[in-house]
């Protein structure tokens, strides 16, 4: 059976964590060790080069990034493109793991039952910070981050 996921981004920690600026669904692959090597590279180089206060178009971008090695795995594959990711409006009831990434770089990794209402008193698996260092950053191009993976 697959390991569902929802990845959610939140302009603020005073948003509820049950209503998330954007919420993308991955239906496989979605626990830490699967999830976390995607997402961690990109939102890195993303902070580095344009900083986490945009959320929707990180949340877009952060997307394709993902969709774009989902794409690799099976290229012969024709349900490749079609199946993998979604948008979501609101949380799927047989998640496994949800990814709360957040506009100040804080990134919380919370262990879900299935059908579980999400609690803000909620207490995270893990908790990760988005290195901030774009001072130090030569490269000031996007060219290639979604389908680098890095």
């Amino acid at each position: 059976m697959s390991t569902r996921c929802h990845i959610a981004l939140y302009k603020s920690k005073q948003q509820r964590l049950s209503k998330p600026s954007v919420l993308i669904y991955r239906h496989s692959d979605g626990y830490p060790e699967g999830v976390l090597p995607e997402i961690m590279p990109f939102l890195k180089k993303w902070d580095k080069i344009r900083g986490m206060s945009d959320i929707e178009y990180l949340g877009a971008r952060l997307l394709q990034h993902l969709t774009n090695i989902y794409d690799q795995w099976s290229p012969s594959d024709p349900s490749s493109g079609i199946l993998g990711y979604g948008i979501s409006w609101a949380f799927h009831w047989d998640i496994e793991y949800l990814y709360a990434i957040y506009s100040d770089g804080e990134v919380r990794v919370y262990e879900t039952e299935w059908e579980e209402k999400l609690d803000d008193k909620k207490k995270p698996l893990k908790v990760l910070q988005v290195k901030r260092d774009r001072q130090n950053s030569n490269d000031h191009s996007l060219q290639g981050l979604a389908k680098t993976g890095s």
